[in-house]
């Protein structure tokens, strides 16, 4: 089958960030499926460009046996949500100028960000494509849940067009349990949803070795590996390092990855006098198991 893959980021095994998008697009290949992805041109992490210099609206490229179309979104959106939302709408109206090229069999699409929802479910009547969602986050449910938006009818009417869509969708990949129960609740059809959870087998580079690994030994060591966003909640491991640095417990905490909180876990361990807490940059995700 002919499938087109919306995702707004697909993080090669040597980048940093989440492997979901990249191991569900390997094993649809390893299916053997034809498989082409639209991906933003800006790494998710980062906000930087992940284009070739030039300017160009598009770019495709064959990497491990499939097309990868990367498609121009406005760069820096951590400075302000202003600058996220020209981000997800550009790589919105791109992916969907973009994807009307061919003609697809299938339309799979991870529903992050919102704007994307509309773009997956235009392309599967354009091409007459079943479309099968993935439910990454919900929606409205994670910006109500943050504080990011209110009750109200602009909340009531983002939840019924999600639910006209994933009524409409030939079948729903959710990322958790709970996605899958409360996606019941909703009103969908507990038969369409399959249960796939972030668990997939690690690439390793053998090869790297991690500078920092030695100054560990000698005092017990937590390890945090991940986003540091909203949906992480890591004040509450600081918080822990901090109590138990008062009480003279000899543990490190080690923090690795990127996120829009990263700085103000920083600062507040910088403000507070917590030393016990060391927070790295993102590695690849070969580097990680190591």
């Amino acid at each position: 089958s002919r499938i087109l893959f919306l995702t707004y980021h697909l993080p090669t095994p040597g980048e940093a960030g989440a492997g979901r998008p990249w191991a569900e697009a390997t094993m649809l290949r390893d299916n053997g499926h034809e498989v082409t992805v639209i991906t933003a041109g800006t790494h998710y992490l980062t906000g930087k460009s992940t284009m070739p210099p030039g300017g160009r609206l598009f770019t495709t490229e064959r990497i491990e046996g499939m097309s990868v179309a990367k498609v121009y979104a406005v760069r820096g959106f951590r400075k302000s949500m202003l600058r996220r939302l020209m981000n997800y709408i550009s790589f919105s109206l791109l992916a969907l100028f973009r994807g009307i090229a061919g003609r697809q069999d299938y339309v799979f699409m991870g529903t992050d960000p919102l704007f994307i929802v509309p773009v997956g479910y235009l392309l599967s009547l354009c091409h007459r494509a079943r479309l099968v969602l993935d439910e990454r986050d919900l929606f409205p449910d994670t910006l109500l849940a943050h504080g990011m938006m209110r009750p109200g009818m602009l909340a009531a009417s983002i939840e019924r067009w999600h639910n006209f869509v994933r009524r409409r969708a030939h079948h729903i990949v959710a990322a958790t349990p709970g996605i899958k129960e409360l996606l019941v609740k909703k009103g969908i059809n507990a038969d369409k949803i399959t249960v796939m959870v972030n668990c997939f087998p690690p690439e390793v580079d053998g090869n790297v070795r991690i500078p920092a690994a030695a100054e560990w030994e000698g005092s017990p060591t937590v390890f945090y590996g991940g986003g540091m966003g909203m949906t992480n909640a890591l004040m509450t491991i600081v918080e822990a390092a901090r109590l138990l640095q008062e009480r003279d417990v000899d543990v490190r905490f080690v923090f690795v990855g990127e996120g829009d909180l990263k700085a103000t876990y920083i600062r507040h361990c910088e403000e507070q006098g917590i030393d016990n807490c060391r927070f790295l940059p993102a590695v690849t995700r070969s580097e990680m198991p190591l």
